[in-house]
């Protein structure tokens, strides 16, 4: 979701709802405000990895969130599932989620300051790459890492892991494979991708609950 009209609500650091305001002025001014995180985890073990469009005004090109977003002013988290299907083309209903609660996330930007509550959730999905429809302004690609895997990178237990899946060229969607470091993921602390991957495994062998922080 992008452009300075589209109003968020703010909030204090009680996580207090205390009025609304475009998502640039809200970035100028440092403003807490709430965004979505959804991890999409396959149960061949792996989870979705997103790569942002180059064109993006911030954090271009780098991996992060399989699907994220702000929450419009009035929305719910409920609402959330909307940035899903907007990002990645495929239809996810409410009670498909599960919730592993709110993390709070503060970075500087070019354009001011970031104060997020982000609300997080996993959707177990076990659908292929090819039944996405990636939109194609903020997505430059979509791969699979294996939890294992993640859990070793993130870890620091080694330096760089594969992930396969597809990417957009010239036009169209062609299946490839890339490195991952993690130098190469949007930068987030504390331990956000490691706890990720945790609870994906987790989640794969029916353990709960379930939490992000």
């Amino acid at each position: 979701m992008n452009g300075a009209a589209e109003q968020i609500d703010i909030f204090d650091a009680n996580l207090t709802r205390i009025g609304s305001m475009g998502i640039a002025e809200a970035h100028e001014q440092g403003r807490w405000h709430r965004a979505f995180h959804c991890w999409v985890v396959n149960g061949d073990g792996s989870v979705l990895i997103q790569q942002r469009s180059s064109a993006m005004a911030a954090y271009a090109g780098c991996l992060d969130v399989s699907a994220a977003g702000h929450l419009k002013a009035g929305e719910t988290v409920a609402d959330g599932v909307r940035e899903v299907e907007e990002e990645l083309g495929i239809e996810v209903g409410r009670g498909q989620l599960f919730d592993l609660g709110y993390r709070t996330e503060a970075a500087d930007l070019p354009s001011g300051r970031n104060r997020e509550y982000q609300f997080v959730a996993l959707l177990r999905c076990d659908l292929p790459l090819s039944a996405y429809t990636p939109q194609e302004d903020e997505v430059e690609g979509l791969y699979w890492l294996p939890i294992a895997e993640g859990l070793r990178l993130f870890s620091g237990a080694i330096a760089e892991s594969r992930g396969r899946g597809v990417r957009r060229e010239g036009g169209a969607w062609v299946e490839t494979e890339r490195a991952m470091r993690r130098e190469d993921f949007v930068a987030r602390v504390p331990n956000y991708y490691l706890t990720v991957c945790i609870m994906a495994e987790r989640l794969l062998e029916g353990r709960f609950p379930l939490a992000i922080s």
